[in-house]
């Protein structure tokens, strides 16, 4: 029997996460010479903190999983100043199915 949508979401939302440096590297694959420059650290603690929790409650757009995972990469145009950074990209990363949703 095929379980119906309902059923297929509860595990969907059952499933563990994957760590940031796990949907780093996705992203980083997924993109490649787009990220050509970039760190893959948000530019602030603060940063990581807003937008980790942004996609912890974001839902995938392909199948609906719910706790998606963050990746944040920074283009730094001073290291030697906090407020340096030139250009920040923030990523979720499905669990489920590894879609990248920019955001």
């Amino acid at each position: 029997m095929i379980p119906d949508v309902l059923e297929r979401m509860e595990l969907r939302e059952a499933l563990p996460g994957i760590s940031e440096q796990q949907a780093v590297l996705t992203v980083r694959k997924a993109m490649g010479a787009e990220l050509r420059g970039y760190s893959a650290f948000p530019p602030s603690q603060e940063a990581r903190e807003i937008d980790s929790s942004v996609a912890a409650e974001a839902r995938c757009g392909r199948c609906g999983a719910v706790g998606l995972a963050f990746a944040g990469f920074t283009l730094w145009a001073d290291f030697t100043r906090d407020d340096g950074w030139a250009s920040y990209r923030a990523f979720a990363v499905c669990p489920v199915c590894h879609d990248i949703q920019e955001f």
